[in-house]
């Protein structure tokens, strides 16, 4: 599958490149749901609840948008295209998220190398019934808040934290702080007021290796865990182990 979630105990979905699925009975059955829009790798779902959905798919330069009032019984489709855009891209992967009932947002990010990162995206003020076409600061995965806020976490390096305060007309880079040194971070938006970092930080260890040569016997250690062999062997500097001497000192 391509993505899923419990929206409830009981209601939830799986999103396959061809098919989406609802169980009602908290995974025991699922039921096909027949969203008119086309198959494809790049799509995408949100449930804010069991009754209120939208089901996206990623084309050359238009999206086809699918919402459901009524738990997928029945669908109201949009296809919408980029008309900003010189020329159309092809759209690849793709995200949806309505942050409530009037409120949402899709992004489409388009194909193209791992030394770029752009998308377009598609934002309604009105429930669905229209959408608008912008150019995102980036790629990356976004979050909608009741009343439109919106977040965006990407970038080329996935470093980068944007806000929107007006669906997305323009958007803020949001600077971020660390108590402490690192090397990168990946970045995703905020969920519940909290930021969620991923920090790599890289040591380099200095090590000493002992070689142990012409060894005839083998030694017993103390610590009764480690054992060296005829030949070469390493100590660990976190362990301290001694060789008995024959008096058992």
């Amino acid at each position: 599958p391509l993505d899923a979630a419990l929206v409830t105990p009981k209601f939830g979905w799986v999103l396959s490149a061809d098919e989406l699925l609802l169980t009602r009975d908290g995974g025991a059955t699922f039921s096909p749901a027949r969203a008119p829009v086309p198959a494809s790798w790049s799509r995408a779902a949100h449930f804010r609840n069991p009754k209120h959905g939208v089901l996206v798919t990623g084309g050359y330069g238009v999206v086809s948008i699918a919402m459901t009032s009524d738990g997928g019984q029945t669908w109201r489709t949009k296809r919408v295209a980029d008309n900003t855009l010189p020329s159309p891209v092809d759209f690849g992967r793709v995200q949806v998220m309505f942050g409530d009932a009037l409120h949402g947002m899709v992004m489409a990010q388009w194909v193209t190398g791992s030394s770029f990162s752009q998308a377009t995206m598609f934002v309604t003020a009105n429930g669905g019934r229209s959408w608008t076409a912008r150019r995102a600061p980036a790629a990356g995965e976004i979050v909608v808040e009741p009343g439109g806020r919106s977040w965006l976490a990407g970038g080329v390096l996935r470093d980068r934290l944007y806000r929107s305060d007006d669906q997305g007309r323009h958007w803020a880079n949001t600077t971020l702080r660390l108590a402490g040194p690192a090397d990168s971070m990946a970045v995703s938006p905020p969920r519940g007021g909290v930021v969620s970092v991923t920090v790599l930080i890289f040591f380099v260890l200095i090590g000493f290796v002992f070689w142990l040569a012409s060894l005839h016997d083998r030694p017993d250690f103390d610590s009764g865990e480690a054992r060296a062999h005829h030949g070469a062997g390493a100590v660990s500097p976190e362990r301290v182990a001694r060789r008995r001497t024959p008096d058992g000192r």
